[in-house]
């Protein structure tokens, strides 16, 4: 159960591990090429991997989507998000981070008072 600003927080911190510049990394194509790379991977990553998705998650995984977690050119396994947001009369325009939106849509920071 959260506030507005609660929520852009929460929602930020969702997608801060998703991938952005995936160009300049060369993933293997097949198992066999993944499970030599994974090899390659300090145990210690793979574990900090294996804490994050769930061990039972990671065995059930194809090595390559392993590689490609290990490498942060794909985004974390998540089948959904749920949040309770606060009244909205709790949220004060100045931690509302999307005034234009807003703006486009005819509220103000009076709408807030």
């Amino acid at each position: 159960h959260v506030c507005g600003a609660a929520t852009d927080s929460a929602l930020r911190s969702l997608c801060a591990d998703l991938p952005s510049q995936t160009e300049d990394i060369v993933l293997p194509k097949t198992e066999e090429e993944a499970a030599e790379t994974l090899k390659a991977i300090p145990r210690v990553e793979r574990k900090a991997l294996a804490r994050r998705v769930g061990v039972e998650v990671l065995r059930s995984m194809p090595f390559v989507e392993q590689v490609k977690l290990l490498r942060g050119v794909a985004p974390p396994h998540a089948a959904g998000v749920a949040i309770a947001l606060c009244c909205h009369h709790l949220c004060s325009w100045e931690s509302y981070v999307n005034h234009d939106w807003l703006d486009r849509h005819g509220v103000g920071a009076a709408d807030f008072q």
